[in-house]
């Protein structure tokens, strides 16, 4: 295992592996669990041996974006020393590059905006069933979006960040690693599935998934993760925005699912919203023609080591989703 981690032959590699793809899949669930908790025992410590009151600082909504903001600091440099590690040319294996394209920007930007759009009754309709269930989870911020400050924060925190720092592992190394081992479509929904588990969200799973599925045919057909974190980005910009709008003006998104006819538009908006993103994927398709092809032998055995991070992944992954689905459920 470790032989393999060090690449003994000292090459570097253009592109990541099935075994690249499932080892940081485990490693991306795992090092921002541990290095929050970490975090918060030792502010804490700290706070508590200088006389200061543990309780409310372990409430505070900045001490918990702090918190939040150093998880994600810890998993981007995870990514920066797993890829100078294995001895893989970053840029080259996770397709950052250069190259813009307008007419691309554009196609990107509108599937990014339809996606959240035609999918936010539903979403909403989902929520509302789960409810009826027993399913209340927090969907409050962190900070009160009450003002533009707080607005700023929250917009780096869960827009930014996101955007660029899950891009390069879901789609930089987990889809693409993948992909080297399996076709398109097979590739795309096993990585659109670990990117929804990865959430833990019971109500938005649909949601997150479609967003999954999206992302990797941006990734596949553009060869370029830019494109994906401006999906990522626009899409967690315009949710954040629009709470900030709605709280500043007192206006509350409300939806009545009691009336039939909500629910036909929230069904109907949903399928709208799938065929005019199906259309999209078809037109990045025709532009850049690329070919389904497979580097990986498809047909040799999994190897111990995959075998061991995929199995422990899944594993972690879907405890964490069922925990915090219970959690929310009492």
């Amino acid at each position: 295992m470790q032989q393999d981690f060090n690449n003994e032959n000292n090459v570097f590699k253009e592109r990541y592996t099935f075994l690249d793809s499932v080892r940081t899949f485990f490693y991306a669930l795992l090092i921002p669990e541990v290095a929050m908790i970490a975090l918060m025992i030792v502010t804490l410590v700290i706070i508590g041996l200088a006389g200061g009151n543990m309780d409310a600082t372990s409430k505070s909504a900045w001490f918990l974006i702090f918190i939040n903001i150093m998880s994600n600091v810890a998993l981007f440099l995870f990514y920066i020393l797993y890829n100078k590690k294995s001895n893989i040319q970053v840029f080259k294996a996770s397709k950052i590059k250069k190259e813009f394209s307008y007419k691309t920007f554009f196609i990107v930007l509108v599937m990014s905006i339809v996606s959240f759009a035609c999918c936010v009754m539903f979403i909403n309709l989902l929520a509302e069933a789960f409810a009826k269930l027993g399913y209340h989870p927090d969907n409050s911020t962190m900070l009160p979006l009450d003002n533009f400050g707080n607005y700023l924060v929250l917009l780096f925190v869960l827009a930014v960040l996101p955007a660029f720092i899950e891009e390069l592992i879901y789609r930089g190394v987990v889809f693409n690693g993948i992909k080297s081992r399996y076709t398109l479509i097979p590739a795309v929904l096993f990585s659109g599935f670990l990117f929804m588990i990865m959430h833990g969200s019971l109500n938005q799973s649909v949601y997150q998934f479609l967003i999954g599925i999206i992302l990797c045919f941006i990734m596949f057909y553009t060869d370029n993760i830019v494109y994906c974190m401006v999906f990522h980005f626009v899409n967690n910009f315009i949710v954040v925005t629009l709470e900030y709008i709605l709280t500043a003006t007192g206006n509350p998104m409300v939806f009545d699912f009691g009336v039939w006819w909500q629910v036909v538009l929230a069904v109907g908006l949903f399928i709208l919203g799938l065929a005019i993103l199906f259309g999209f994927t078809m037109w990045l398709k025709k532009i850049y023609a690329r070919n389904d092809e497979v580097v990986d032998n498809k047909t040799r055995k999994l190897s111990k080591e995959e075998i061991f991070y995929l199995i422990f992944g899944l594993a972690l992954a879907l405890f964490m989703w069922i925990y915090m689905t219970v959690v929310d459920f009492l």
